[in-house]
């Protein structure tokens, strides 16, 4: 691949506190200022597109900016710190270091486990440009309502902004109109929703009620389970603490599902 020149990765991130860069092992931001309603976080990479093939590089590390940070409605600032941004003095700056694009392998990444594969795509390599237009198509969706037509311009200024269009112009509109018209043609809804776009505390929320389902299941399993007596006292009642004990629960835990369970009518 060859670089050539300095080029930097610039973004502003709304909402972004300044630190969850570090939850991806990023490497240290050479620009970082915080602002009324977002943050200015940029690096400076090593070398510059100068071919077809670096070009596709950098979009892809682009596109998983896009896709890691969406929750921060980010944008891709297609120029480096400059003026009153650089020389403020709350800015944190360390313009003494480039970065190569391999240091940003933290950043998510769409995987083929996750999606369907698409016509053209390898099991090596996923157009991760294609599918950061994708999702943000998807959140004007949401913005304006289910049913109501997003602007193709939208889309493509999106695009445009976005990511490097020196040699991939032609290219990027191309991904612009399959979107479009791929959304077009299903009357502007969106018909299921992904995993990768659960925000980390709805994620946590899933990940909550699944724990609870289960150990639900596990109580209601043991007590009307072969060895139901062994978790009885001669009075009738359940002996919760062995039940715990066994489920390797606490004891207010499977008192509170017990209890559940009885109003649910699932047990006796």
């Amino acid at each position: 691949m060859e670089l050539y020149r300095n080029f930097w990765l610039y973004f502003y991130f709304q909402g972004f506190e300044g630190h969850e860069w570090m939850d991806y092992g990023l490497p240290w931001p050479n620009f970082l200022l915080h602002a009324q309603n977002g943050v200015f976080i940029g690096w400076i990479i090593e070398g510059y597109p100068g071919t077809k093939k670096s070009e596709e590089y950098f979009n892809d590390i682009i596109a998983r900016f896009l896709l890691t940070f969406a929750e921060y409605k980010p944008e891709r600032l297609p120029y480096a710190p400059y003026g009153a941004h650089m020389d403020n003095e709350r800015a944190h700056k360390l313009l003494d270091r480039e970065y190569d694009l391999k240091e940003f392998q933290g950043l998510k990444s769409i995987s083929l486990q996750r999606l369907p594969q698409l016509q053209g795509e390898s099991v090596e390599h996923i157009d991760q440009t294609f599918w950061a237009i994708k999702n943000f198509t998807e959140a004007c969706i949401k913005e304006f309502g289910e049913g109501v037509v997003v602007p193709y311009q939208t889309i493509e200024d999106f695009a445009m902004r976005n990511f490097l269009a020196k040699k991939e112009r032609s290219t990027l509109k191309a991904k612009c109109r399959s979107i479009w018209n791929w959304y077009n043609e299903r009357g502007w809804t969106i018909p299921q929703r992904r995993e990768f776009e659960m925000t980390r505390s709805e994620r946590a929320k899933a990940n909550a009620k699944l724990k609870y389902q289960r150990a639900q299941a596990a109580i209601l399993g043991v007590v009307k389970g072969l060895i139901t007596d062994e978790f009885k006292r001669k009075d009738g009642s359940w002996n919760i603490s062995q039940i715990a004990k066994y489920l390797g629960m606490s004891r207010n835990t499977v008192k509170k599902h017990l209890e559940e369970l009885q109003e649910k009518g699932l047990l006796t």
